[in-house]
C-alpha cells in the first residue's frame, strides 16, 4: 500500500485558466512521466503501437500522452510478454505518458454471447482461442 501512495503522490492537476463563459479550462496534469497539457489531443495506441507513425515521431511532434487498449494488449502481446519486457512504457519504448482503460466497452459491447461471467470476468478473442485467466 505504500507503495500505491507514493506513486499516486507524483500525480497533480492544475486548472490554470477558467473561461468565464462556459466550463472550459487550461490545465496540466503532472505525472511521473511528464507533463500533459490539456485540453490536448491523445492519439490510440490501441495494441501499443499507432497505426500512422511510429511512438519516437509521434514524441518528436510533442505528442505528451497516448492511450492503449487494456483489452487488445490482454490479447495481444499479453500481459506475460509485456511484463517481461519490463512494463507498458519500456515494451513500447516510450517515456511519456500512458492511460489505459479498463477494457470494460469491449467485455460488455464487443463481445456479446462469449462472455462467462463467473468470480471474474473471462476474455476469449475472436477468432482465437487465447483467453486470459483474469481481468
Amino acid at each position: 500500500r505504500k507503495q500505491r501512495r507514493s506513486r499516486m503522490s507524483k500525480f497533480s492537476f492544475k486548472i490554470l485558466k477558467q473561461s468565464s463563459r462556459s466550463r472550459a479550462r487550461l490545465g496540466i496534469i503532472e505525472t511521473p512521466h511528464g507533463i500533459v497539457e490539456t485540453p490536448g489531443f491523445v492519439p490510440v495506441a490501441t495494441n501499443a503501437s499507432l497505426k500512422s507513425i511510429d511512438i519516437c515521431t509521434a514524441d518528436e511532434l510533442g505528442c505528451q500522452l497516448m492511450f492503449c487498449n487494456t483489452y487488445h494488449l490482454v490479447l495481444q502481446p499479453g500481459t506475460d510478454i509485456v511484463e517481461k519486457m519490463g512494463g507498458l512504457h519500456r515494451f513500447m519504448n516510450r517515456k511519456g505518458a500512458l492511460i489505459t482503460d479498463s477494457g470494460g466497452f469491449q467485455i460488455f459491447s464487443m463481445l456479446a454471447g462469449q462472455l462467462e461471467l463467473e468470480k471474474n470476468v473471462g476474455l476469449k478473442g475472436a477468432g482465437d482461442k487465447k483467453r486470459p485467466s483474469r481481468v
